[in-house]
């Protein structure tokens, strides 16, 4: 460890960095509305908010992993940091949704956030806290869904929209003078160089499938311009792959890590899916008409409150994932997240006009969010050499993001076709779910039975 590294502050900086910057991407999706009617936006150009920011963050993510791989840590925490600052300033000024939405571009570089942040555990922690560190930081993501969407009612009932980004970007400008002040210099272990080529290719193929995804609902799924951009996808993706597999220093090192990385990845994209897709359906569940015969007509604070305690339960879970890895080992661990994944999405399939069966299954995604991801990044933590942990951890977050956009844009294209949608299209969409939860099931069963100790990083091994 470095002689200058104060492990507790860096974490709790960590933390609040990772805290703070997702209750602020995640206020603004149930605020749309309220953005839209603010700048006179249509449907489909407010929906560049979100987009913005995961087109930037999948572009940005792998290539600021492996950026923190090679050179100090410390200063690209810091650019980051700033950058998401600058895009909070910019759209909490901008009267337009043009510059509302570079704003979001700007703040999609926050998606390194988590990875970034692994990288510098690995640097500033002792081996006995790395894992649970890693917890924490899932944790806190995890919570502070819950915290974004208490937030927005909080904030939009009383003041303009423009304060889900004041309120914020005051917190990231605290966040960031504390950063300078305490967070050490993290070297590299070992120099190298970026894959360029492989950073160009992989980009071009998340943008392109993700802006795809993103535009399908508008454009349809049939279109030729969705296919078009799958295709295109495809191939500059299938590039990559063939470029990794030959560059002697790879973007994304394709055989680091094995199987426990693969699981880790897939279990990324399950989440991100499952997760976008419930959390979609059980606020439409709960507002829904009771004259529907699924709906429970819940106000706001209602669903709220529905949706609450799993990412309660989610952060408190991730920080016990590290005893219960040496009590039933990693791959129960995730198994047992797995399961819970499933088991939320049955519980939805139930749940037709029963409110207690939705917030159940409210509350068991949380548990197999805050199990799944604190699990995954910890493999990715104990099966890669240190100086690569930032670029494949990123590599797993950018997963998350692409399944995220799959579950949301599928999931809503299916509850899309009437005001009121029909229980038909809910089961459609949760057996959907299901499908793709039980693929995490089977990367779990899949995980080799193993304990792996943390090494040192390069800084503690020199104290």
């Amino acid at each position: 460890m470095s002689t200058s590294a104060k492990p507790g502050p860096v974490l709790a900086v960590l933390i609040g960095a990772v805290l703070v910057y997702t209750a602020l991407e995640t206020m603004l999706t149930p605020a749309l509305p309220t953005i839209q009617h603010g700048i006179g936006a249509t449907t489909a150009e407010v929906a560049w908010v979100l987009t913005g920011v995961l087109l930037a963050g999948a572009v940005c993510t792998p290539l600021v992993g492996r950026l923190a791989d090679l050179h100090d840590k410390r200063p690209i925490l810091l650019g980051v940091l700033l950058t998401v600052c600058l895009g909070a300033l910019v759209s909490a000024v901008s009267p337009s949704i043009v510059g509302l939405a570079a704003g979001q571009v700007l703040q999609g570089a926050g998606l390194s956030l988590v990875p970034l942040a692994l990288g510098i555990l690995r640097h500033t922690q002792s081996p006995e806290r790395v894992k649970k560190a890693s917890g924490m930081l899932v944790g806190a993501s995890a919570f502070s869904v819950g915290l974004g969407l208490a937030g927005t009612g909080l904030i939009v009932g009383s003041l303009p929209y423009n304060w889900l980004f004041w309120f914020p970007l005051m917190l990231l400008v605290v966040i960031t003078v504390v950063a300078w002040r305490i967070v050490p210099p993290c070297p590299p272990a070992k120099q190298g160089t970026v894959d360029w080529l492989g950073a160009a290719t992989l980009s071009a193929g998340l943008f392109a499938l993700l802006f795809g995804i993103s535009q399908a609902p508008y454009w349809g799924w049939s279109s030729l311009g969705f296919v078009a951009l799958v295709i295109t996808a495809a191939v500059l993706l299938a590039v990559f792959v063939a470029v990794e597999l030959r560059t002697p220093e790879p973007l994304v090192d394709l055989h680091l890590g094995g199987r426990a990385v693969l699981v880790a990845c897939v279990m990324a994209g399950v989440l991100g899916y499952t997760t976008t897709a419930s959390f979609l359906m059980i606020p439409i569940l709960a507002s829904a008409p009771v004259s529907t015969g699924y709906g429970l007509g819940a106000a706001a604070g209602a669903i709220g409150a529905i949706l609450i305690p799993g990412t309660v339960l989610g952060a408190v879970a991730a920080a016990f994932v590290p005893r219960l890895e040496r009590l039933v080992g990693a791959k129960t661990v995730m198994i047992v997240a797995a399961a819970a994944t499933l088991t939320s999405t049955v519980l939805l399939l139930m749940a037709s006009g029963n409110g207690v069966l939705l917030a159940v299954s409210a509350t068991v995604a949380g548990l197999g969010i805050g199990l799944g991801m604190t699990q995954a990044m910890n493999l990715v933590v104990v099966s890669v050499p240190e100086e690569r942990i930032a670029s494949v951890s990123g590599l797993g977050w950018v997963l998350r993001s692409v399944g995220g956009t799959i579950g949301g844009q599928l999931s809503g294209s299916l509850l899309a076709g009437s005001a009121v949608p029909p229980w038909s299209a809910f089961t459609t969409a949760m057996w959907l779910d299901a499908a793709v939860a039980v693929v995490a099931v089977v990367g779990g069963i899949a995980l080799r039975s193993r304990r792996i100790a943390v090494e040192p990083g390069p800084s503690l091994r020199r104290a």
